[in-house]
C-alpha cells in the first residue's frame, strides 16, 4: 500500500468510526482499518480492564466468544506494561508469546506488531495487535503508522466504551430512576462527555457539569431551554441541528458550538429518544464530545493528501512529457538505421544498435499505451494474425541475433481474429521481448501459431531460467530478476488486455528448463 492510500485511510477514519455507537462494530471497523494500514493478514483490538488487570477482545477470527488474556502473559500484555510498540518477527521463539489463542483458533502466527492506545490522561486503554505482514515482516515504519492510528482512535474508543457503560447502566436503572431527576446525574458520572437531557413536555434542557465545562461556562450559567442551546450552535450548522430535534429520532452528528470565550469547538453529538407507554417521544437524552482535535488532524491529513495529489499530477505530467520526447529521437534513429542497412564495417555491433533501438521502441510503446489506455478506445478490426505474426518475427529477429540467440517460427497461414491492432501489438511484443530477455544465451525462442477447433492459439517458448512465481508475474512492477532491467509493466498491460478481451492465458514454466506462454484467441467470424 502506498503513502497516498494510507493517508486516505486515516482521512476517512473520523468519518467512518466517530458516528458508530455500537462497540462491537467500532472494534471491527478499527481492526479492518489497522490491517489495511500496515498490510497485515489480520488485526485485533484488546481492551484493557484495569480492575481485573487483563485484556479482552471479541475481534479475533475463528472465535465467537470473548477472549481474555492476563496482562502478565502475551505480547499485548507487554505492550500495556511498557506503553510502547512491540515488534516480534518470530512469535514462537518469543517467550512472551501466548500460544493459547493460536491453539483455539487454529491460526499460525508468524510475526506480530502491537501498539498501545493511550488516552489524554496518559493511561493505556487498549492495544492494537496486527498479525502476519503480507509482504516481509513488520518494521518501525509500520509501528509509526499504527501509533498514529491509535492516537486518533483512542479517544473515540474510550468514548464508545463509556457510552456503552452509559447505555447499560441506563437500561438497567431506567425503570427505578425514571421519576427521579437524579437519573441523569448518576449517568453523567460514567462518562467524560457532556450529558444533556431535553424534557419535551416541559421544554426544559438539563446540562451535566461536564457539559458546562466543555463550553467554558460555570454550572447553571446557561438557561434551561432549547433556545439557549441553539444560540451556541454555529449558524452554518443550526438548521441541520434544528431538523434533527424536530424529527425526534435517535441521531449521531457533528456540529460546531461556541464556548464562553467566543471560540468555536467541534462536538460529536449523540442522542436517544425515550418514549412513553403510548410510544410518544417523552425525553431526548444524549451526550456531546469535544472532537476539535480530531477535526484539526483531519485538516492536516487533508492538506497532506492535497499536496501529495499535486505532486502525483506533476509527476504524471512529467512522465507523459518525457515519454513523448523519447519518441522523436527513437524514430529518427530507426529511420537512419534502415537507410544505412547492413553494409557496415562491423555488422555485429550494428545489429546490437538495431536491437537496442527496437527494445527502446517497445518500452516507449508500453509507456504510451499505459498512460493513455483509459482515454483511448481501441477499435477491433479483422486481422490476418498469421501475417501480423510474420512481421513481428522479422522485427524481433535482429534483437534475438544481437542477444546471441536464435528465433524460430511455426505459423499456420491465414488465421484471422477480430482484435485491436494496437492491443495485439502490445500482447505479442511484450511476450516475445520477455522470452528473448529471460532466455539463456545461445538458446532459441520459438513462436507458434496454430488453429485448434474454433480457437487460435499463440505460443511463445524459451529455454531460459524459468519463472519462480508465475502467479505474480502479471502484477504491476514485479520483476523476477532485477538485473535484467525493465519497468515491470509489460505483462501487466498484457493481462489487462487479455482480461478485457476474454483471452485465456496459460503459463507453463519449469526452473532451469524454460517457459511457455499460451494465449487462446477466438477465431474471427
Amino acid at each position: 500500500m502506498d503513502c497516498e492510500q494510507k493517508l486516505q485511510i486515516l482521512l476517512e477514519l473520523g468519518k467512518v468510526i466517530s458516528k458508530e455507537n455500537d462497540l462491537d462494530n467500532l472494534l471491527f471497523s478499527l481492526s479492518n482499518i489497522a490491517s489495511d494500514l500496515v498490510d497485515a493478514d489480520r488485526a485485533s483490538i484488546f481492551i484493557y480492564d484495569a480492575v481485573n488487570n487483563e485484556l479482552w477482545t471479541k475481534v479475533a477470527l475463528g472465535v465467537d466468544e470473548t477472549i481474555k488474556v492476563p496482562v502478565s502473559k502475551g505480547i499485548a500484555g507487554s505492550t500495556v506494561v511498557a506503553k510502547e510498540a512491540q515488534i516480534v518477527k518470530d512469535a514462537y521463539n518469543d517467550p512472551r508469546f501466548f500460544r493459547d489463542i493460536d491453539q483455539t483458533t487454529g491460526y499460525k502466527t508468524n510475526d506480530i506488531l502491537t501498539v498501545p492506545m493511550i488516552n489524554f490522561k496518559k493511561e493505556v486503554i487498549g492495544v492494537f495487535q496486527v498479525l502476519n505482514k503480507k509482504k516481509g515482516v513488520f518494521e518501525p515504519k509500520d509501528a509509526k503508522m499504527l501509533l498514529l492510528l491509535a492516537d486518533y482512535a483512542a479517544s473515540i474508543l474510550e468514548n464508545a466504551l463509556l457510552y456503552k457503560q452509559l447505555e447499560e447502566k441506563y437500561q438497567k436503572n431506567l425503570l427505578s430512576l425514571e421519576k427521579s431527576e437524579k437519573r441523569l446525574e448518576l449517568i453523567a458520572l460514567t462518562t467524560n462527555d457532556g450529558v444533556w437531557d431535553w424534557d419535551i413536555d416541559r421544554r426544559e434542557v438539563y446540562y451535566s457539569k461536564k457539559h458546562y465545562k466543555i463550553l467554558g461556562f460555570e454550572e447553571n450559567e446557561l438557561e434551561n431551554d432549547l433556545g439557549t442551546l441553539f444560540k451556541l450552535i454555529h449558524e452554518d450548522d443550526l438548521e441541520k441541528v434544528k431538523e434533527i430535534f424536530e424529527k425526534r429520532e435517535s441521531f449521531s452528528t457533528e456540529f460546531r458550538m461556541r464556548r464562553k470565550s467566543g471560540e468555536y469547538i467541534w462536538v460529536l453529538s449523540k442522542g436517544e429518544v425515550i418514549n412513553d407507554k403510548e410510544g410518544r417521544p417523552k425525553r431526548f437524552v444524549g451526550s456531546n464530545t469535544d472532537i476539535t482535535y480530531i477535526k484539526e488532524h483531519e485538516q492536516k491529513l487533508q492538506q497532506a493528501y492535497n499536496e501529495i495529489e499535486v505532486l502525483l499530477k506533476d509527476q504524471d505530467k512529467f512522465i507523459k512529457s518525457a515519454v513523448h520526447e523519447i519518441n522523436t529521437p527513437v524514430t529518427v534513429i530507426n529511420a537512419y538505421l534502415e537507410v544505412l542497412g547492413r553494409d557496415v564495417e562491423h555488422p555485429k555491433y550494428f545489429n546490437r544498435i538495431i536491437s537496442a533501438t527496437k527494445t527502446l521502441s517497445t518500452i516507449y510503446d508500453d509507456f504510451n499505451y499505459y498512460l493513455n489506455k483509459d482515454k483511448d478506445i481501441y477499435k477491433k478490426e479483422r486481422i490476418n494474425f498469421s501475417e501480423f505474426l510474420e512481421d513481428r518475427y522479422d522485427y524481433f529477429s535482429d534483437i534475438a541475433e544481437a542477444n546471441n540467440q536464435e528465433i524460430y517460427k511455426e505459423i499456420d497461414k491465414d488465421l484471422w481474429i477480430d482484435f485491436s491492432k494496437i492491443e495485439l501489438l502490445r500482447v505479442v511484443d511484450n511476450t516475445i521481448s520477455n522470452a528473448i530477455k529471460y532466455n539463456n544465451e545461445k538458446q532459441s525462442v520459438k513462436i507458434v501459431l496454430k488453429q485448434k477447433n474454433d480457437k487460435i492459439v499463440l505460443e511463445v517458448r524459451d529455454k531460459g531460467q524459468g519463472i519462480e512465481n508465475s502467479k505474480k508475474i502479471f502484477d504491476r512492477y514485479y520483476r523476477e530478476m532485477n538485473h535484467k532491467g525493465g519497468f515491470g509493466i509489460g505483462l501487466t498491460i498484457v493481462k489487462s488486455i487479455c482480461d478485457e478481451n476474454e483471452i485465456e492465458i496459460d503459463v507453463d514454466s519449469k526452473l532451469g528448463k524454460g517457459t511457455k506462454f499460451r494465449y487462446t484467441f477466438k477465431e474471427a467470424k
